[in-house]
C-alpha cells in the first residue's frame, strides 16, 4: 500500500477514500475514527499536533497512478511531485515552503556580516598605522646621529704628534727582538735617536736602520705608529697599535 492523502480533519479523509472507491480503486484509512456512526454536523479534528494525522492509503500500487490523477482533477492534490506520498491543499504547500524563502536569504547575511568584518579590520589597520607614525618619525631622524658623529670626531680627534722617545725605544726592541736584528740604528720622527748610556748614536752604513715615526693620537694615550727597517737589505713597513701604561708601553700591534 503507499499513502496519497492525508488531513487533519477527518471527514475529508473519509471523502477522498469514498471518491477513489466509487472509481473502483481499493483504498484503507489509518489514524481514522475509532468507532462507526454516523457524521456529525461539527468538524473533526485531531487535537494533539503530534498525533498522527488521519491519511488515505492505496491498497494496489497499480491503481496509485489513477489515484493521483482522480484528485489533482478535484482540486485535492497540488501538481508536480510530492516528498513520500505526503499529500496536502495548497494553502499547507504554500506555508510549508516559507523557510526555504528565509534560508534563501541567508547568503546575503553571510555576505553582509563579511563585509562589516573587511570595513572593521581595514578600520584597525588605519588606526594602527596612524599610531605608529609618531612613533616612528624620532627614529627615522636621530638614525644618522650616530654615523655623523662619527664621521666628525675622527678626523678632529686624531692627529699626528712627536713619537715619544720612551715609544720609539720599546718598539724598536720589540722589532729587533722579533726580526732577529743586530746592529740597530734607530731613528726617531727621521732623527737619529741616541743611546741610553750614550748621548749619541752609533748609526753607521753596517747598521740596521729603524725607523719610527708618525705617531697618531687622540690624547688618550694609545694610538698608532709607523716603523720601517730593513732586513737582508729589502726594505719592511709595519703600523703598530700601541697603548701607554703610566711610564711604559705596550705593543698592541
Amino acid at each position: 500500500m503507499r499513502q496519497i492523502f492525508t488531513s487533519a480533519r477527518l471527514e475529508t479523509v473519509e471523502g477522498v477514500a469514498k471518491l477513489l472507491e466509487d472509481a473502483g480503486i481499493a483504498t484503507r484509512i489509518r489514524n481514522g475514527r475509532s468507532y462507526k456512526g454516523g457524521y456529525s454536523r461539527g468538524f473533526s479534528y485531531r487535537d494533539a499536533p503530534s498525533a498522527s494525522q488521519p491519511s488515505v492509503w492505496v491498497v494496489h500500487p497499480d491503481d496509485y497512478a489513477n489515484a493521483r490523477q482522480l484528485l489533482r482533477e478535484a482540486g485535492l492534490l497540488e501538481p508536480g511531485p510530492q516528498s513520500l506520498g505526503s499529500f496536502v491543499s495548497g494553502g499547507y504547500a504554500a506555508t510549508a515552503e516559507q523557510p526555504p524563502a528565509k534560508k534563501a536569504s541567508t547568503p546575503a547575511r553571510i555576505r553582509a556580516g563579511v563585509l562589516v568584518g573587511i570595513a572593521a579590520v581595514l578600520l584597525m589597520s588605519a588606526f594602527w598605522q596612524q599610531q605608529e607614525k609618531p612613533a616612528m618619525t624620532p627614529t627615522s631622524r636621530s638614525a644618522p646621529q650616530p654615523a655623523a658623529d662619527t664621521k666628525i670626531v675622527e678626523p678632529a680627534t686624531t692627529y699626528i704628534v712627536e713619537t715619544p722617545p720612551a715609544l720609539a725605544r720599546t718598539l724598536a726592541a720589540h722589532i729587533t727582538a722579533e726580526h732577529g736584528l743586530e746592529n740597530v740604528c734607530l731613528l726617531r720622527d727621521g732623527q737619529p735617536m741616541p743611546d741610553e748610556n750614550r748621548e749619541t748614536s752609533h748609526c753607521d752604513d753596517s747598521s740596521d736602520h729603524i725607523h719610527i715615526r708618525n705617531y697618531r693620537t687622540d690624547g688618550s694615550g694609545s694610538g698608532e705608529v709607523e716603523a720601517t727597517w730593513q732586513r737582508d737589505g729589502k726594505p719592511q713597513h709595519a703600523h703598530y697599535r700601541v697603548r701607554r701604561e703610566g711610564y711604559d708601553w705596550q705593543v698592541l700591534k
